[in-house]
């Protein structure tokens, strides 16, 4: 299983990737879109809304599970990834290409409470 070393992980299995000092794209990992196999939908929360740490923004549904997509981190969502709307399984052949979401905080977060790669690959071990 493919686990970018670039990227930061939550334990619900989103990656984030980011985008200068306060900004975010926020995706699904490899391991969560084999989970759901072929996904057939990505329903998020308007561009606008504010993202709190450990709710639920958004689900992502395939037949196999539909999968919450909990938030990472705080923020405002500022763009989400159209594309998705119209073609969702494109996350399933290249989960770390097709982000999901673009957020923007108004601090720099702590990595602390994300997981590096490394980490990230132990947990997947686990289940």
């Amino acid at each position: 299983m493919f686990i970018p070393k670039a990227l930061h992980y939550s334990k619900n299995h989103l990656w984030l990737r980011p985008v200068g000092l306060y900004e975010y794209f926020i995706g699904v990992t490899d391991y969560a879109q084999k989970q759901i196999g072929l996904i057939s939908s990505v329903n998020l929360q308007q561009c606008g809304n504010i993202a709190e740490t450990n709710t639920l923004f958004g689900h992502i549904s395939g037949p196999n599970k539909t999968f919450p997509l909990i938030a990472p981190i705080d923020g405002w969502i500022i763009a989400i990834n159209s594309i998705l709307s119209h073609s969702p399984f494109n996350i399933n052949e290249a989960p770390y290409t097709y982000w999901i979401l673009r957020i923007i905080t108004d601090r720099h977060i702590s990595i602390s409470s994300l997981l590096n790669s490394q980490e990230y690959q132990e947990l997947i071990n686990d289940f």
